[in-house]
């Protein structure tokens, strides 16, 4: 599938006002889910296209999305969905064409795809279905249907109607993919579509089956795909070219995996149960480098309480998209002053912005696969916290990364990457393997975490890692959760000794580059003096609570730290390292980003992620090198037709979305209170590291020139002060 290019600059694009699809400033965006009740009627009565604009063009809007159809009605005429019976002979979608066409804006009107009035009071066939034939009830009161059924046809002639009669930049499609996860349609074209693909009948949850739920995920996958790929047939039928933008949706995400991307042109996301700074990279990964747009609502996301975001947040979280390849999005339901402000700053950074790609060095590998095959909760948290806590220890330590997706990690495509993390990657495939095999050989570096290529394809476990040979270790099962120690509570002369059991494990440093460091060295576990801890020897000093596997190493296997108190005469490594080929390898026996995201941010676990990808990565140079404090992040980007490089810092102490919103996390609706940023304190006197000899270094957007000195190979500078956000940007 051929896609528009990403930068405006491109003369590919078919026309000039698809433009928008890669602009990062500019965007707002307002809901117009207005049912026919006794209030719809009152409030639509009160909406015009003309109020609309107008508060979008108070909002510094250039492009607006607002709903051309909401999950009831249409609100302009049409003869496949029902016109809202609010607006008699209004077109309210008529009306704001025109009034952007005043103001010179783009309109890329909304349309949900799996609900809508007519279709459902229609054909109730239609609606999704129980495993047992009955109608699913929505509590919503969304009229719900499943996409698969001829209700996909039907949606796909509104969606080339509406193109053919309204100028439009392009559709934003909410709601795709089959009925969201945990529930699963069984109606009738979903259950025939898969009995004949398979010949048996489709799995129902709880699924017992692993290979049967792996078919059926492939198959609600491929019908998304097919679902999105009609309606894009549809519409270029009518204009060629037409962007299709779709709203990514975590449940969905979660059982139809990426069927969205390869038929979409821009990925649209609310994050509220993601970390925008992990999710805006890895959709980037996922879609080949295509624009994210980041939902950014300027009211606060609580029940019952939509209090109005203050400036400061929401400027930090259009900062936060744009710092990691983002593109913002921000709704007008809050100060359309606040928004302009935000956007005024947004614009300031955008000539910074268009056309930049990702600059490699560590590619932090996410596989979908492997989460949806291997990790079977609803949704997925352990997969999830893995990889969020692991990109958060790579950027607490300003390591340059960015994520590898699925297709890449298949493809091997690992040109300018020193190393690679497999943050506990479940299962790789033998096309995978074989290419991180190669790529280590040949130089680079890997990092492995806890059952990376433990299981097979179906999220069955064996009997060894499929990379053994790489990590030089072979999986002898999992330490146990207590550890038994010389009793230390008891008496002598009566005769009793208490049992000393501790949820713990000790563990003893080795003399290694990853664990020498004064973060690690520093964490003492010793509890009398002389340094004995409740019978055990002060050797065993190191304290890690988490699940631990027992790896046994081959020869020439160095041990970074290592257990040996559970089965004495035995050491089981946490950390293990070897060289293959060229290159170096880490593994690590335990899943520290999990540990790292959801329990606390002990900066040992931190230093142990970062020191082994720096090891791993050996003497390849990294392309930026920035000293101060954790919450100040780095990312790197370039802009190629420019001889552009631009480091982003975000001075982010509060960041917005950890730990990750999901099923143990809805009270983050209220906690987010205490995560908005109301000031930020900024850091003075950075010292920044630019790889290359650039004639020109200075600040954007305040193009403050900084004096340069090159040397080992680096651009070395010292960055006066950093706000909330600032790029400091190197010209060849």
């Amino acid at each position: 599938m051929s896609h528009l290019s990403v930068n405006p600059e491109n003369n590919d694009l078919p026309e000039a006002r698809y433009a928008w699809l890669a602009n990062p400033v500019g965007r707002v965006f307002n809901n117009l889910t207005i049912p026919d009740s006794a209030a719809g009627r009152e409030e639509l009565a009160r909406i015009t296209g003309a109020a609309l604009v107008e508060t979008a063009v108070k909002a510094g809007a250039r492009v607006v999305t607002f709903d051309a159809k909401s999950q009831f009605y249409a609100f302009h005429n049409t003869t496949v969905a029902e016109k809202h019976p609010g607006l008699g002979e209004r077109d309210l979608l008529a009306e704001i064409m025109a009034a952007c066409k005043e103001h010179r804006l783009v309109c890329v009107p909304y349309v949900p795809i799996d609900a809508d009035e007519r279709a459902f009071v229609a054909h109730p066939e239609w609606r999704p279905h129980e495993a047992d034939g009955t109608p699913m009830e929505d509590g919503e009161g969304w009229p719900r249907l499943c996409e698969n059924t001829p209700f996909g046809e039907y949606m796909a002639r509104y969606a080339g109607e509406l193109s053919a009669n309204y100028d439009i930049g392009g559709i934003f499609f909410d709601g795709v993919g089959l009925y969201q996860a945990p529930k699963h349609c069984y109606c009738k074209w979903c259950r025939e579509g898969f009995r004949a693909r398979y010949g048996v009948e489709p799995p129902v949850a709880p699924f017992a089956d692993p290979v049967l739920r792996a078919k059926w995920i492939e198959f609600r996958a491929d019908a998304t795909r097919q679902i999105l790929a009609r309606i894009r047939t549809a519409m270029h039928a009518v204009k060629p070219g037409l962007p299709v933008m779709t709203g990514f949706s975590w449940f969905n995400w979660q059982v139809t995996q990426n069927s969205q991307f390869p038929e979409a042109d821009l990925i649209w996301h609310e994050p509220s149960f993601l970390w925008p700074t992990a999710s805006i990279q890895y959709l980037r990964a996922v879609g080949e480098g295509r624009p994210v747009e980041y939902y950014c609502p300027t009211t606060q996301y609580a029940p019952s309480y939509p209090i109005t975001i203050p400036f400061e947040e929401l400027r930090m979280r259009a900062m936060v998209a744009i710092a990691n390849g983002g593109i913002p999005d921000f709704t007008l339901t809050g100060r359309p002053e606040v928004v302009n402000a935000v956007q005024t700053e947004l614009a300031a950074r955008e000539e910074w912005l268009l056309g930049a790609t990702e600059v490699p060095f560590c590619g932090l590998a996410f596989s979908q696969r492997s989460m949806v095959r291997c990790d079977t909760e609803v949704w997925s948290e352990p997969s999830v916290f893995t990889s969020y806590g692991t990109l958060r220890a790579l950027l607490e330590d300003k390591i340059p990364e960015c994520y590898l997706s699925d297709a890449q990690l298949e493809a091997g495509l690992f040109d300018g990457f020193a190393v690679i993390v497999l943050a506990n990657l479940n299962h790789v495939s033998p096309r995978a393997a074989a290419h991180l095999r190669r790529f280590v050989a040949n130089g680079g570096g890997l990092v492995a975490l806890h059952e990376t290529s433990l299981y097979d394809e179906y999220g069955r476990k064996q009997d060894d890692f499929a990379l053994a040979d790489l990590f030089g270790v072979h999986y002898r099962g999992a330490l146990a959760e207590f550890t038994e120690q010389k009793p230390w509570c008891g008496d002598i002369r009566r005769g009793f000794e208490k049992p000393n059991r501790e949820k713990m494990k000790r563990l003893k440093l080795g003399d290694h580059p990853i664990v020498n460091d004064p973060a690690i060295q520093g964490v003492l576990a010793v509890e009398v003096i002389p340094p004995y801890l409740r019978g055990t020897s002060a050797e065993y000093r190191f304290p890690y609570g988490g699940e631990m596997l027992k790896v046994a190493p081959e020869d020439g296997v160095e041990l970074a730290l290592w257990e040996g108190l559970q089965e004495p005469g035995r050491r089981w490594p946490l950390i293990t390292t070897r060289r293959h080929g060229k290159g170096r390898v880490v593994y690590i026996a335990a899943n520290l980003g999990f540990v790292h995201c959801s329990h606390h941010t002990w900066p040992h676990i931190r230093k142990l992620i970062a020191n082994s990808v720096r090891y791993a990565a050996g003497e390849a140079p990294a392309p930026f090198a920035v000293q101060g404090p954790k919450q100040l992040r780095a990312t790197l980007f370039r802009q190629e037709k420019k001889g552009r490089v631009i480091l982003h810092l975000l001075n982010d102490p509060a960041p917005h979305g950890l730990p990750p919103y999901t099923k143990q996390s809805w009270g983050t609706y209220f906690s987010n209170f205490d995560r908005l940023h109301e000031d930020v304190v900024p850091l003075h006197n950075l010292p920044v590291k630019l790889r290359g000899a650039f004639k020109r270094v200075y600040t954007a957007p305040d193009n403050l020139e900084l004096p340069v000195t090159v040397r080992g190979g680096y651009s070395e500078v010292v960055v006066p002060r950093v706000d909330a956000h600032l790029m400091v940007v190197g010209e060849a």
